[in-house]
């Protein structure tokens, strides 16, 4: 997030992602490839950068060739969001790129999600917000109110993963027991029932 003009702009985002290209070959490193990872660069501008087309608020650069407007290498990119440059307002809007520059352009001004924002996403957005923007006490009181949901959310899923397991126990002692009965009712030796079903003789002794 970049809030105010600066000298040489570019040559220092040129200087980031230059930077990081050069980290992914360590020094001393024998290797026969220089196969990189994509490396980007987003920029959210609150304010116009010069010798760009004014009425454009995304600008996606890359490398390319001027002669034919190829793309030279696509593993390198810059995006530069200009917000002053969106000048619509939240009933204009009307692809999720000019809802996203919106949220971002008014966020600090905006005590309620718009109805035009009615998606998943932008609820978790302003959820965030919102938390960013409370006092230390009302961020206490948040804590623990989702301290306690999350406590009796634990308790649920242990009541419930307990709750299985009783009941994928009880049937395997079931199916021991229907086992020895077979094997009972076949003469076959109690000790040697209660040594494959690993029931107790008495328990044998009472089926």
């Amino acid at each position: 997030m970049q809030r105010g003009k600066q000298l040489y702009f570019r040559d220092r985002s040129v200087f980031y992602t230059s930077r990081l290209i050069n980290e992914q070959l360590s020094v001393g490193k024998e290797s026969d490839t220089y196969e990189l990872k994509e490396v980007y660069l987003i920029a959210v501008l609150d304010f116009k950068m010069e010798n760009l087309p004014s009425k454009q608020y995304l600008h996606d650069i890359c490398l390319m060739d001027k002669d034919n407007g190829t793309i030279f290498y696509k593993k390198l990119g810059y995006k530069f969001l200009e917000l002053p440059n969106l000048t619509k307002r939240a009933e204009e809007l009307e692809t999720g790129l000019d809802r996203w520059f919106y949220l971002l352009k008014n966020m600090s001004r905006l005590d309620k999600m718009p109805v035009y924002f009615n998606k998943r996403v932008f609820e978790k957005v302003f959820q965030i917000a919102e938390v960013s923007n409370l006092t230390k006490e009302e961020y206490m009181s948040y804590r623990t109110s989702l301290e306690q949901k999350w406590d009796y959310e634990n308790v649920l899923s242990y009541a419930v993963q307990e709750a299985e397991e009783r009941k994928y126990v009880e049937g395997k002692i079931e199916g021991q027991k229907e086992t020895a009965r077979k094997m009972k009712s076949h003469g076959v030796p109690i000790e040697k029932i209660a040594e494959f079903t690993d029931l107790s003789i008495s328990e044998i002794e009472e089926l």
